[in-house]
Parts: structure tokens; C-alpha cells; sequence
């Protein structure tokens, strides 16, 4: 197992997401999960403000199935906020994750979408906006 300063999907599987731009079908890149216990600011007038996820994380580089740790983790934009959320209203709690990264090329191919699976999300809780879009007034025509 990959000892890392840092974990990123790219010190996790930085070739295969260098090599997707090129490709025409999804390439399933890494599963990251772990134990988030806290959150470090960092202030910077350069690079602007950041935030550091600490805690104990895992990753495997789906390509080539090598493993990596760390203590410290950047995830993608949307799952980076999702972690910090639940971190910040359970203070007092270790948050428990775990997610499929995925990279979907462009149709021109020469850039990419990422997607992901929440693997901890409980496929029989209620979706929260299900009951709110029933509500809703049929979609114009």
C-alpha cells in the first residue's frame, strides 16, 4: 500500500485520469472511502481559500487496483462540499464515506465529466426531494 502526504484522485490514479480526454467510453478510476474527523481552513491570497479534509482514508486506483493512504484528502468539487457539510453539522461525529469516481469523456473527446456512486448512501432511506417534486405542477408541454 501507497503511503501519500496528500490523497487527490490524481496521486490516486493521475495516469488513467491524464489518459481519459483521449478515450470515447467511461473509465472507472478510483474508490475512496475513509473516516473524515475534521477540517483544516487555509487562507491564501494567491491561491485563495481551501479546505483540507483530515481523518483516515483509503484509495484504490481501479486501473491498476493499487491501494494508497493517507491522513489528509482533496476530493472533486461537489464531493469536497458534501463531506465538509457533514462535517459541519455533526462536529461531534466521525463521517463515514465511501465513492466511485468515474470519468466520462466528452463528445469531442477532449475533455471530461467526472460522476460518482455514494457508496454509503442507504438505497431504502427516503429521498428527501421525493415527497417535495410530487407537489409539483405537471412539466409544461
Amino acid at each position: 500500500m501507497k503511503n501519500l502526504l496528500a490523497m487527490s484522485l490524481s496521486t490516486i490514479c493521475g495516469s488513467a485520469l491524464a489518459a481519459v480526454a483521449g478515450t470515447s467510453e467511461r473509465v472507472n478510476l478510483a474508490r475512496i472511502y475513509g473516516v473524515a474527523t475534521d477540517v483544516k481552513h487555509k487562507r491564501s491570497a494567491k491561491y485563495g481559500d481551501s479546505e483540507t479534509i483530515l481523518g483516515d482514508f483509503r484509495g484504490v486506483d481501479m486501473t491498476t487496483g493499487e491501494e494508497s493512504k493517507s491522513s489528509v484528502l482533496y476530493l472533486p468539487r461537489g464531493l469536497q462540499e458534501k463531506i465538509l457539510v457533514a462535517i459541519e453539522q455533526n462536529p461531534d461525529s466521525d463521517i463515514r464515506f465511501a465513492y466511485d469516481i468515474w470519468a466520462e469523456p466528452e463528445p469531442k473527446g477532449e475533455s471530461y465529466n467526472l460522476g460518482f456512486a455514494d457508496l454509503t448512501e442507504d438505497a431504502s432511506a427516503p429521498d428527501p426531494l421525493a415527497s417535495f417534486a410530487k407537489k409539483l405542477p405537471p412539466m409544461p408541454k
